[in-house]
C-alpha cells in the first residue's frame, strides 16, 4: 500500500486537523480513534504480509 504524506485539506498543517479532531464531543472521538486503530491495525498485518 502506498502511504500519503499529507491529508487532503490540510497538507503540511496537521495542528489545524488536530484541532478539529479534539474539538469533537467524546462519542464522537471515541468512534473515531476505534476506526482509527482498527485501520491502523488491519495495514499493519498486511504490510506485515507483505514483508514476507
Amino acid at each position: 500500500m502506498k502511504y500519503q504524506k499529507w491529508i487532503k485539506n490540510y497538507e503540511e498543517n496537521f495542528e489545524r486537523l488536530v484541532t478539529e479532531i479534539g474539538d469533537l464531543r467524546y462519542d464522537s472521538l471515541e468512534i473515531f480513534l476505534s476506526l482509527l486503530s482498527k485501520k491502523i491495525k488491519e495495514d499493519s498485518v498486511k504490510d506485515a504480509e507483505l514483508a514476507m
